[in-house]
């Protein structure tokens, strides 16, 4: 006689708790076949007590349903978070002090170094919520942190994750625990290259089709959903939606239609891709990632990205034996002060050369600031000034650039002239380069690095700055020139 595996695990229980499971198996199994065509016999809801406490917890248990032909349904496997007991025992395993008091304190040190941009917000001070209703101290937005599990149906089958609905956004986050992420909804698609369908979301009290969260190629989408027509889908789901809310009172239900029509509002204007979508899955080994185009957008080329401006003296500021350049963060142009306060518009439009950078705009902190991309572990960027084009040469040149690190965060500036190097601070002090009088051209660099965890990227920035009090330049360049 062949015994399944299920069993055989099943038959390593200690002999009282495998008999209670076995008589429970052969009660369902028999029942089946007694009544074939009840469906009341062909389903079983995790949240019943007796299934959660004599089957759930038994090794082998769930395998032999299984091994009998029972199917999971997401719907019922996203009740389990409803089970009391389960979300305390989870509640154990999260050391809430050791998180909160992490918190606070890396509070206490963003409010030090910049009060008037600092902000609590939930979704950032307690990455460890979802997908449980959390205990909580004096914040009680985290206590009514609700959970729906978010899984990909048709289109790529291997991955599931969940949303987590920001009382205080008044909208469902997108949280994936295993890539430990937040709110960036494209990354399958526009960074893990995912050709998507179909995706379902289910809560206790709601299934609605967020396919559309996750694309910001919604015509190329349609083209691929071809299972079943969509007037029948947005049936099906509404009534299976209505049939979880029978038990549901008119309040709840007033509100649950009213987040619905903000997510349907949501839906209508794709997303548009921002740096942070752009990177590979993190999870799983290298060579499996690649094997499945898992790395991310360009994450096999590491060549520079190639802007090549250049620097050349005027005629007004060879006449006048002067050069002097102003990058402002904030506004994010450049002004050439020694040509009539020239203005060019943009970081990129002054570079020279520059790898794996683009510049951070944050809406909510309101600041500003140039960083490596998501998954770079380095960028360079350099500014190139060609005085030779015009005959002349340096008498003089100070630097002033501006630099923050955070953790293991470095940033590396020089100023290279020749085959001379030399280093020198970013911390917005000015610093005069007398070794570099008579040189014909001049290139600043900088270079980021370290950094630790999926925000090292952040690390280490150039030009922080405030986008509603820019109070000084973030790079400033004074050349004598002797002419």
């Amino acid at each position: 006689m062949v015994v399944s595996p299920g069993a055989l695990t099943l038959f390593g229980n200690p002999n009282e708790v495998f008999l209670a499971a076995a008589e429970l198996l052969l009660n369902y199994a028999d029942n089946i076949l007694r009544f074939p065509n009840e469906e009341t016999y062909r389903s079983i809801r995790i949240a019943n007590s007796t299934f959660s406490t004599k089957l759930l917890p038994v090794k082998g248990a769930v395998e032999c349903l299984f091994e009998m032909g029972f199917e999971e349904s997401n719907y019922q496997h996203v009740m389990v978070y409803e089970n009391l007991a389960l979300q305390q025992k989870a509640r154990n395993q999260i050391p809430h002090e050791k998180l909160l008091a992490s918190a606070v304190a890396k509070l206490g040190q963003a409010k030090a170094s910049d009060p008037a941009n600092v902000a609590m917000r939930p979704s950032q001070a307690a990455p460890w919520a979802p997908p449980l209703k959390t205990p909580v101290g004096e914040h009680s937005e985290w206590r009514t942190t609700i959970a729906k599990l978010a899984v990909s149906i048709i289109g790529f089958r291997d991955h599931v994750w969940t949303e987590v609905y920001s009382v205080c956004q008044r909208r469902w986050l997108h949280c994936d625990s295993c890539e430990n992420t937040c709110d960036k909804p494209l990354m399958y698609e526009v960074g893990w290259g995912k050709k998507l369908c179909y995706i379902f979301a289910f809560s206790k009290d709601q299934v609605v089709d967020v396919t559309w969260r996750y694309s910001c190629k919604h015509p190329e989408v349609l083209t691929r959903r071809t299972k079943v027509q969509e007037d029948w889908l947005r049936e099906t789901i509404g009534s299976l939606s209505v049939k979880r809310q029978l038990d549901v009172g008119p309040e709840r239900k007033k509100e649950l239609v009213n987040r619905l029509l903000v997510e349907l509002v949501e839906f209508i204007s794709p997303r548009k891709p921002k740096p942070g979508d752009l990177g590979g899955r993190d999870s799983g080994s290298l060579v499996w990632r690649m094997a499945r185009g898992e790395i991310g957008v360009g994450a096999l080329t590491a060549a520079p990205q190639v802007a090549e401006y250049v620097f050349t003296p005027t005629e007004m500021e060879k006449d006048c034996g002067l050069f002097y350049l102003q990058y402002w963060a904030g506004r994010d142009q450049y002004c050439r002060v020694s040509n009539g306060d020239e203005v060019l518009q943009g970081w990129e439009c002054g570079v020279w050369r520059k790898d794996s950078l683009f510049r951070k705009v944050e809406e909510d902190w309101q600041m500003v600031y140039i960083a490596r991309t998501e998954g770079s572990p380095s960028g360079t960027i350099s500014w190139k000034f060609d005085f030779a084009a015009v005959g002349a040469k340096v008498k003089s040149v100070s630097l002033t650039a501006f630099s923050q690190t955070f953790n293991s965060g470095a940033v590396a500036w020089r100023v290279r002239s020749g085959q001379a190097v030399t280093e020198f601070r970013g911390d917005g002090s000015t610093q005069l380069f007398p070794a570099l009088s008579g040189a014909t051209g001049l290139v600043v660099e900088a270079e980021l690095c370290g950094g630790e965890g999926v925000s090292s990227w952040q690390h280490a920035q150039l030009f922080r700055q405030s986008l509603t009090e820019p109070a000084k330049p973030s790079f400033e360049i004074l050349v004598h020139l002797d002419t």
